[in-house]
């Protein structure tokens, strides 16, 4: 049976909706890719991480172990995303994008 899986940014979390507002610490149920699957009725494998950069998604769909039916949506975030690994274990992300005149936010 097919499989729908999605990896993205922020846009694929479906943050704001009711069942994850105010805090986002998870993934809304209600977030389009898993809303497109139910109506599809198959399985919805939702891989979506607010801030993700390109770099981190590339590793994500490498090391994913896709099957045969699986349907497969990428939505690559900006390219001003960076992360920077300060150890094995350890990243920092990078955006760069302006909001309030500030063209870089950094976070763990």
């Amino acid at each position: 049976m097919s499989r729908l899986i999605a990896f993205g940014c922020s846009a694929l979390t479906g943050m704001s909706l009711p069942d994850v507002y105010p805090k986002n610490e998870r993934i809304s149920a209600y977030a389009w890719p898993n809303t497109l699957a139910q109506r599809m009725g198959i399985e919805c494998v939702n891989l979506g991480i607010p801030g993700n950069s390109s770099i981190n998604m590339l590793r994500q769909i490498l090391n994913f172990e896709f099957k045969e039916n699986d349907i497969v949506i990428i939505v690559w975030p900006s390219f001003t995303r960076e992360d920077i690994y300060n150890d094995k274990d350890s990243v920092t992300a990078i955006t760069a994008s302006k909001k309030n005149n500030v063209w870089l936010s950094i976070y763990n």
